[in-house]
């Protein structure tokens, strides 16, 4: 078949080509099966390794961005609102969130000098954790513990449980 001969076909993701390809002969899928098998998923391998390595040491790395990306694997978007007004975020967790900004407290303390992070935001940090302890139960966790371990600390401490009416209504507000 000569260049002239083929049909120009709109570019989207790969792993989308069957529906692309709803209209073309058997031999023509077959054809383009093969050839993602034997070029494709070979060439992707390598770049798909980098890619899942990144995102893991993203994960583990203190920073803004490393929060961001626990803080999604725990299942707490960091835009989420807990008020649930926006619908196509995940609803309110208080015990993500609380977890969230323990985990966030242990990694400032570990690294008292991280860069971006400014001076009132760890006092902030510091002072609403102090206000939380003083009325909730919160979980001790040694400082390199994950954001899964704390968000397991913080569930299985119930930190609302042995707290007063009004703190168990005003901590999650």
């Amino acid at each position: 078949m000569s260049p002239a001969e083929l049909r120009g076909v709109p570019a989207g993701r790969l792993v989308h080509w069957r529906t692309a390809a709803s209209e073309w002969s058997d031999e023509d899928r077959a054809a383009f099966e093969a050839f993602i098998d034997a070029r494709m998923r070979p060439a992707m391998v390598e770049p798909m390794a980098s890619v899942r390595a990144r995102q893991e040491a993203l994960r583990k790395s203190p920073t803004l961005a490393g929060a961001f990306g626990a803080m999604w694997r725990a299942g707490v978007h960091p835009l989420q609102d807990e008020y649930g007004a926006d619908p196509e975020f995940p609803p309110h967790d208080f015990a993500a969130v609380l977890a969230v900004l323990l985990r966030a407290r242990a990694v400032l303390r570990d690294n008292p000098t991280l860069p971006g992070v400014a001076a009132f935001a760890r006092d902030r940090l510091e002072g609403v954790l102090a206000m939380c302890e003083q009325h909730l139960a919160l979980p001790a966790l040694p400082t390199d513990a994950s954001l899964a371990e704390w968000l397991d600390a913080v569930r299985a401490a119930d930190p609302l449980a042995g707290a007063s009416v009004l703190d168990q209504t005003w901590f999650p507000r």
